[in-house]
Order: structure tokens, then C-alpha cells, then sequence
């Protein structure tokens, strides 16, 4: 079965991504890859993790084995780099179609505050989108 310990381990993995859109500004002297990570949106990855969780959660109910845990590692990986590709695409379009304004307190502020150059964004959601399909 599902053991405190995990679920306590999955609760916080929770908070911690609720909470990092709150504290996650960058100064101008932050790493490279955390401009990256801001832009993949982590905190929306509990969309994909969730329901993968509780799938898992009631196969373990049911009795039913995962048994390649690498296949399983992977499925989530792809699902993850699916989330981040499609952020980061999302935050592309609307900036180019005008919808995210600086005056605006809704919008998002990826392409407008230059965590990370246009190039660099098409090329990462390219990738990541890339390494989905071949996961």
C-alpha cells in the first residue's frame, strides 16, 4: 500500500509548486537556468503529476504491479516535458498575438520581462517537444 511516508513526500512536492510562482523572481544576476525553469512553468506540472500519482496510487489499491519502473520513470518524463513545451509555446503565442500586454496584471510576463530571448524560447519548447515525442 501507499505509506505515510510517500504521501507526505507528495503533499509537499505539491506545496512546493504552488508556492514557487509566489517566490520564483529573478534578479538580473540569476542563472541561466533558472530563467529557463521560470519559463517552463513548474508549477503547472502538477497537472501531469497528479493524475499520474493517483493512477499509480490505485493500481498499487488494486493490486496491479507497475513493472518496468524505468517505462513508468519515462512515461512521466515525457508528460512533463509535454507540460513544459506547451508553457512555453502558450507564453510565445499570446505575446505574439498581442494578448499579454505590460500594463496588464493577467499577463504573462515570460516574453515581456526577457527572463529568457524569443530565440531561446522557440528553441527550448523545440526541444522539449522534440524529447516528448522520441520518450
Amino acid at each position: 500500500g501507499c505509506d505515510t511516508l510517500q504521501l507526505l513526500h507528495s503533499a509537499l512536492f505539491v506545496l512546493i509548486m504552488r508556492v514557487l510562482p509566489r517566490v520564483a523572481m529573478v534578479s538580473d544576476g540569476e542563472s541561466g537556468f533558472i530563467r529557463w525553469l521560470i519559463t517552463t512553468r513548474p508549477w503547472s506540472f502538477t497537472a501531469v503529476l497528479l493524475p499520474l500519482a493517483v493512477t499509480a496510487a490505485s493500481l498499487d489499491w488494486w493490486g496491479i504491479e507497475i513493472k518496468s519502473v524505468g517505462r513508468a520513470t519515462e512515461v512521466i518524463l515525457s508528460m512533463v516535458l509535454l507540460q513544459a513545451a506547451a508553457n512555453q509555446m502558450n507564453s510565445l503565442a499570446d505575446w505574439r498575438s498581442g494578448v499579454d500586454k505590460a500594463d496588464s496584471a493577467t499577463s504573462d510576463m515570460t516574453v515581456l520581462s526577457g527572463l529568457l530571448p524569443i530565440k531561446a524560447l522557440v528553441i527550448s519548447s523545440a526541444v522539449s517537444l522534440a524529447t516528448f515525442a522520441v520518450v
